[in-house]
């Protein structure tokens, strides 16, 4: 089992090495800056609870009892 590479730098160079046990495979390079000052968060004093952003999404469930209803439904088509 691998675990992922994470480095960070203070000072990225120009470019960046990739570890010898990651090349020539499939791998995600992700880079984000962490500079408190270059990184702009929106911050929300009450975000919205999981619960409350259920059925918001088109083709969502308008709530929980329709998800529970829809998963029983599920299973007992897997046991068919």
């Amino acid at each position: 089992m691998m675990n992922p590479a994470r480095i960070v730098y203070e000072d990225a160079p120009a470019f960046i090495p990739v570890p010898a046990d990651l090349q020539h495979r499939r791998i995600e390079t992700i880079f984000w800056p962490l500079d408190d000052d270059e990184i702009k968060h929106e911050k929300r004093e009450n975000p919205p609870l999981l619960t409350q952003l259920i059925g918001q999404a088109r083709g969502c469930f308008e709530n929980a009892t329709q998800i529970d209803d829809f998963i029983r439904a599920e299973r007992d088509s897997w046991r068919r």
